[in-house]
């Protein structure tokens, strides 16, 4: 294991206290006591005095002495020069009299309590080392680890060389303890089969290894037998009846991931201690995602082919006008002539034109032509056996379904299914269970000669499918397709937990007390619409018995602005995006966070130009090979340079600089303080197998495509990114980036368009301490609710309106259970698209959905209260959704590469491409903000007068000056 994951850069910062401190540390560490003065009264001379407070305080804050007290940063001098009183001093002197220094730290050391480590203390550490080492694997979060451990036992921190040696041999040690762990594990046969994995399979071509290491990349029929294969792969190697629990859940990613990021060559170059405990994490791993994998793609295929049958049978109608229309002439024709003639003298053959054989003709196809009043084209589906029956063989004859609760019948039809696959039996008995079969099914499989199997085996996956998702039915080794129960704080702490709810989350413990305080909102706000409405005066009015809200006229631009936006735009510089790149990096240092998934430091010029060479052949939708071909960079170096450095968590924390060091940027004030959010989705279509795509005529014609979700700030920076199918809705994932926000940024009002709320998503954003304020279309044919005890008669104009009652008795009953989901979310328990996604996917609505959607009908009738009678919330919202789609614009001129079509990608690189694309973005704003700040530094300089609200539309998502295509050399 190597030493060396600090750099020489890491070593000096790691002596000095940090540039920086926040009030609360300034506040907590360096804030003088009694004691602490009595001491430094002791000793004479203002600069001995200072000295002595900074050594001080920078032991208790830091455990360590800095190398240098002179480089401290001014605000911490001037912070303990006021407490002592004591004026300008140069503490340089101060820190080079050695002996004297050395003096008075053995007395400060006496002080606080401190000790010099002792070689106990040496081995207690490496034994604490050695645990922390099979916690984690990133040696500088162990290092961070090691420093907070001897500053709480108040031990003086070891040397950075001697730390990091010792933190490397931990590391080496937890290796060899993993194997140790897995010792008894570890049988020959098991070695044999893992050795036998890294050889290559004779009828695939590959090893076994590469083919699991391969995820799948659409939701065809073959992509799921192929997955179906690798799930009965895992189940024959005995994979579901490992106990690999005895290794920390921790380390078993870790171990699983850079197995799935490494090669065969690596693998037979690794030493039996670490390639064993690798491959059996990487399987164990596998197996799970594997099944929730295949779960998705049966759901995604079932309903393609269900779209497919949806589309043929449209055509068909339209196909069959014609036939529709002559087949209603003759009846019309019969009819008339029945009338006329009267029932008992009615001669068939009079009827001129029209025959018995027409007659007939017409009966058989308006046989066809009339459907069933729940008409679900279900004839079309049963003919679609055949596609069908490619995967569900395999799915029957692998996996296992259990039901939590009753079935009626479902697994025990789906058993028989199967044993007409395996040639057990021909045909359905009279006795298989029926009860789960849908009405819209049971035409087609009760017939006259008995049960159909065909169409029975595809109503049953079809019921199989819709309780996958909401978990009725469930397989085991799964984490996403699991009971509601599982997502969700165990019952046992929760009461414990919930005592934390008012401070955590601001709400009462009492739904009596929430919905009275919620209702009181609502009354202000109804008054005050009602009093406007009265007035007839206003921007909202009656108009036909529906409420109509004027809007606001467009902002005319003032000469100013328009003058002050053509020097901006006259004095921003053409820069190639690798200059920008470059820039902001050695401003923000982001390109720090790209550490090797080993923690190993390998900093070097080449290994920084190759970082961002893969994040821009990402961003720009370029790919590695025409990025190596661009570049002269070698394509096996990007290769491995993205497998290794490009990751979720290298990525976010990247991102996470750049949007921190925005927020820090004076300039960024000028739009926004950080407070207000939106999300909007991006769509952009794909070529080839894309698992996520979906069809999406309005957008992708006839092809396919995928949304990318980004969350910007009122600051303009984009603090998430989400790829997500095009067909789903955007309101499902709309808090997973706010509840996961690591920036800077206090979030704490968001905003969507109509695609981005429902009732639920209204309810958890309340009950988790945000303000929801999407845009909704329509707003006049929205419900509205009032509580049950609210008199009417305080607001005659809204009457009509808030005629819908609120049932405060299911808030009420199901209270308990709604703070538990909700303080799930909050402790990460879950995401909150998973558990959305969980709640919609019941047949009938869940008693926690039902509780969540009553309450959130009151938050949303407050937000839309709140809309009617605030012209300036509406105008902030709309600037702020502007914000966002003005960024698309950005991100498209980014992401040129193709023509905007992203390539058949697994579900990570998918991911990984678009987090480099937010980046990017990103890195473009810092680069916007700093340039147009100096611009206009330089105005006012020059004695031109530039207004704040004329700076505050001039935006920092201009592209026109950035060169993102390179440039050709002839």
């Amino acid at each position: 294991m190597p030493v060396h994951f600090l750099s020489q850069h890491d070593h000096d910062q790691l002596s000095q206290c940090p540039r920086e401190l926040s009030f609360e540390d300034l506040s907590s560490y360096f804030q003088l006591s009694n004691d602490d003065r009595k001491l430094i009264r002791s000793f004479r001379g203002s600069i001995n005095r200072l000295g002595v407070a900074l050594s001080l305080c920078c032991l208790r804050f830091l455990g360590f002495y800095p190398s240098n007290l002179a480089t401290l940063d001014q605000p911490i001098v001037d912070y303990l020069s006021y407490q002592l009183g004591v004026k300008e001093v140069n503490l340089g002197d101060y820190a080079t009299r050695e002996a004297t220094l050395h003096e008075h730290q053995r007395q400060i050391i006496r002080h606080l309590g401190f000790r010099r480590a002792s070689a106990m203390d040496v081995l207690m550490l490496e034994k604490w080392l050695e645990d922390r080492a099979l916690e984690h694997n990133q040696p500088k979060r162990i290092f961070e680890l090691a420093c907070d451990y001897l500053r709480q036992q108040k031990i003086l921190r070891l040397g950075t060389v001697r730390l990091a040696e010792m933190v490397s041999k931990a590391r080496s040690q937890a290796e060899v303890k993993t194997y140790e762990q897995l010792e008894s594990f570890l049988t020959p046969e098991r070695r044999h089969f893992f050795d036998v994995m890294l050889t290559t399979h004779e009828e695939r071509g590959l090893t076994d290894l590469t083919w699991l290491q391969r995820t799948p990349q659409s939701n065809s029929a073959a992509a799921i037998v192929q997955t179906l294969n690798k799930i009965s792969l895992l189940y024959e190697a005995g994979v579901p009846d490992w106990d690999l629990s005895i290794i920390n859940p921790n380390r078993r990613k870790w171990l699983a991931k850079r197995s799935s990021r490494s090669r065969l060559d690596n693998f037979k170059n690794l030493a039996d201690q670490t390639r064993y405990p690798l491959l059996a994490a990487f399987m164990e791993e596998a197996l799970y995602t594997y099944t929730d994998m295949l779960i998705e793609m049966l759901d995604v295929r079932l309903w393609e082919l269900h779209g497919e049958c949806r589309n043929k049978f449209q055509k068909d109608r339209l196909n069959a006008t014609n036939t529709i229309s002559n087949t209603l002439i003759i009846f019309k024709t019969f009819a008339q002539a029945v009338i006329q003639q009267g029932q008992q003298t009615f001669d068939p053959n009079s009827v001129e034109g029209v025959n018995f054989k027409q007659l007939e003709d017409a009966i058989s196809k308006a046989d066809t032509l009339i459907r069933p009043e729940d008409d679900a084209f279900v004839d079309y589906f049963a003919k679609k056996h055949s596609a069908v029956h490619k995967f569900s063989k395999r799915l029957l004859e692998i996996m296992s379904f259990h039901a939590h609760t009753d079935d009626k019948g479902l697994l025990d039809g789906l058993a028989l299914i199967h044993n007409i696959h395996a040639g057990k039996r021909r045909k359905l008995p009279s006795s298989a269970p029926t009860a789960f079969i849908p009405n819209v099914w049971k035409p087609e499989v009760f017939t006259d000669k008995g049960l159909n199997w065909r169409s029975y085996e595809i109503a049953a996956l079809w019921v199989l499918r819709q309780k996958l998702r909401s978990a009725d039915v469930y397989v085991q080794h799964s984490r996403r397709y699991v009971q509601l129960e599982g997502y969700l704080i165990p019952k046992a702490p929760w009461q414990e937990i919930r005592q934390e709810i008012p401070s955590l989350l601001g709400i009462k413990n009492s739904a009596e007390q929430q919905l009275e305080k919620r209702k009181e909102v609502f009354s202000k706000l109804a008054t005050e619409v009602n009093t406007r409405l009265e007035q007839g005066d206003g921007d909202v009015r009656w108009d036909q018995e529906r409420m109509i809200l004027t809007p606001h006229s467009k902002e005319e631009e003032p000469d100013s602005l328009k003058e002050l936006r053509r020097h901006i735009e006259k004095r921003l510089g053409l820069r190639d995006i690798t200059d920008i790149l470059i820039e902001v990096d050695n401003w923000t240092g982001f390109s720090d966070a790209f550490q090797h998934l080993d923690g190993v430091f390998t900093r070097n010029k080449d290994l920084l130009t190759q970082l961002y060479a893969c994040i821009l052949a990402q961003a720009c939708n370029l790919g590695f090979k025409k990025m190596a071909n661009s570049t002269d960079l070698p394509y096996r170096k990007l290769l491995w340079c993205n497998r290794w450095y490009l990751r979720e968590d290298t990525v976010n924390e990247a991102v996470t600089k750049l949007v921190n060091y925005h927020h820090s940027l004076p300039m960024s004030d000028v739009w926004g303080s950080g407070v207000l959010s939106s999300s909007d989705g991006q769509r952009f279509p794909v070529t080839g197998d894309v698992r996520k795509a979906r069809a999406l005529p309005r957008y992708f014609g006839y092809g396919k495509g995928i949304t990318n979700t980004t969350w910007t700030s009122d600051q303009f920076s984009q603090f998430g990114s989400k790829v997500i199918p095009a067909t789903m809705r955007e309101a499902t994932y709309v808090l997973d980036e706010l509840l996961d926000n690591e920036t800077d940024l206090d979030i704490a009002e968001h905003t969507t368009d109509s695609a981005g709320y429902t009732e639920i998503v209204f309810a958890l954003f309340n009950l988790l301490g945000y303000t929801f304020s999407p845009r909704i279309k329509d707003l006049a044919d929205q419900q509205l609710y009032r509580p049950r005890d609210f008199d009417l008669s305080l607001i005659p104009q809204l009457k009509t309106p808030l005629s819908n009652l609120l049932s405060e008795d299911r808030v009420i009953s199901g209270w308990d259970e709604m703070l538990r989901v909700v303080m799930s979310l909050k402790k990460g328990y879950c995401t909150a698209s998973t558990l959305i996604q969980k709640l919609q996917a019941f047949p009938r609505k869940h008693p926690v959905a039902r509780t969540l959607q009553e309450y959130g009908r009151l938050e949303k009738t407050i937000h839309i209260l709140r809309w009617y009678g605030d012209i300036t919330l509406r105008k902030r919202i709309t600037r702020q959704l502007n914000k966002g789609e003005n960024l698309h614009f950005l991100r498209a001129a980014i992401a040129f590469g193709k023509h905007g079509m992203i390539d058949g990608k697994e579900d990570e690189a998918l991911d990984q491409q678009f987090a480099c694309l937010n980046l990017v973005t990103n890195a473009v704003l810092i680069y916007n903000t700093i340039q147009i700040a100096k611009i206009v530094d330089d105005l006012r300089q020059e004695g031109h007068e530039v207004k704040d609200e004329d700076l505050a539309r001039i935006w920092p998502s201009k592209f026109s000056h950035i060169n993102f295509i390179g440039k050709y050399h002839f």
